[in-house]
């Protein structure tokens, strides 16, 4: 049986691995993404999200016309809720091409256990 400690810093390392595969532009981060999940921001509320690549390619170029070219993790924090439920907060900034902050934000994600890996089930934006 996984500690919860072990359990956080699996969320954390799978945090890390999913904002190193966004960055990259790399189709494989829809994966880190249940087949349907959950959006939460001030500007749209909530919203229920089919993963699929129409919906990832909208997120994307909307990105890309504010200016993004990249997201650095400022920190992460991870902890297990159950042994296939977990809630990981980051900080990110948003850099555009001459370096500076296109924006900065926290995210907190509700996860669960898919067979041997995580998924995001639950996004909220801050």
């Amino acid at each position: 049986m996984t500690t919860s400690d072990e359990m956080a810093r699996e969320l954390e390392s799978f945090y890390s691995h999913y904002a190193e595969v966004f960055n990259r532009e790399d189709d494989g981060f829809f994966v880190y993404y249940a087949p349907i999940f959950q959006m939460v921001s001030s500007d749209g509320g909530l919203i229920s999200v089919t993963n699929d690549a129409r919906f990832w390619t909208d997120y994307m170029k909307a990105l890309k016309q504010r200016g993004w070219v990249r997201s650095e993790v400022d920190r992460v924090k991870a902890w297990a809720l159950a042994d296939d439920l977990g809630m990981i907060i980051t900080d990110i900034t948003r850099r555009k091409a001459d370096n500076s902050v296109l924006e900065q934000m926290r995210g907190i994600y509700m996860t669960r256990r898919a067979g041997h890996s995580w998924q995001f089930i639950m996004l909220v934006k801050i």
